[in-house]
């Protein structure tokens, strides 16, 4: 049976991870999207939707992006695509917990 832990991640990019294998696989869900990822050793630029970066063991391999390292002349400029990308889903994140929490504390009033 093959299990696989399905996260959302900032700027439009989905991360699929199986630990049977330890594969962990990106993949965009917007035209465009960037993302910080250690294994790569820079920010990976997907270039459209359905763009994958894949980390198995020691082995990274991408489909349809590019690795900006942080001596690139657009390094600067993506990071700050993936920072703004990153603050604009923990606040949305952040509010989806808000309003969680607010129904749970109604709930709780209305049982005592």
């Amino acid at each position: 049976m093959l299990t696989v832990t399905v996260t959302k991640m900032s700027g439009g990019v989905v991360e699929l991870f199986n630990p049977d294998t330890g594969k962990i696989t990106y993949k965009a869900k917007a035209e465009t999207a960037y993302l910080n990822l250690e294994g790569f050793g820079g920010i990976v630029k997907f270039n459209k939707k359905g763009s994958k970066a894949t980390i198995v063991g020691t082995v990274a391999l991408t489909e349809d992006c590019d690795i900006i390292k942080q001596d690139s002349p657009t390094y600067k400029s993506a990071l700050l695509e993936s920072l703004k990308a990153q603050k604009s889903f923990l606040e949305n994140k952040k509010t989806q917990i808000e309003e969680e929490i607010s129904q749970i504390s109604r709930k709780l009033e209305e049982i005592t």
